[in-house]
Order: C-alpha cells, then sequence, then structure tokens
C-alpha cells in the first residue's frame, strides 16, 4: 500500500469484496467502514490518517465482517 490507495483496490485485495463494481456498489450503500467510521458516497483513496499505529488499517463490509491490514 503506497502513497494513495484506492479504498475500492484495498476492498478487493483483502477480499471483502469480490470485485470493483461489488466494492463500488458497497461503498455507495454506505456498508464499508475504515477504523469504525463510515464511508459512504464516492470516496476514491483511504482517508488521510487511516494508519493505525503506522502499520494497521481495519476494514469492515456490514455489521460482522472484518479484515485488518497490515501494511510493511
Amino acid at each position: 500500500m503506497g502513497g494513495q490507495e484506492s479504498l475500492v483496490d484495498a476492498l478487493v485485495a483483502s477480499g471483502l469484496c469480490g470485485s470493483r463494481g461489488d466494492a463500488r456498489r458497497t461503498i455507495a450503500g454506505g456498508g464499508v467502514s475504515v477504523n469504525g467510521e463510515r464511508q459512504s458516497g464516492e470516496v476514491s483513496a483511504l482517508p488521510a490518517g487511516a494508519l493505525v499505529d503506522g502499520r494497521f488499517v481495519l476494514l469492515q463490509r456490514g455489521k460482522r465482517i472484518r479484515h485488518l491490514l497490515v501494511v510493511e
């Protein structure tokens, strides 16, 4: 994950969404949270300061599905 990582790409890479279109629809429907903050509308990049402790990003789809991304 370098520089400006796309939220759509992060969702697909983590396996939370099966395709880029699915990821866009899920974001538009308000079904995605980054570090507990709901993302909606036209979100193109991960929010500034999304890295927790400089290494982690918690992605959530819906109420129960969560993935922790570790950035190296």
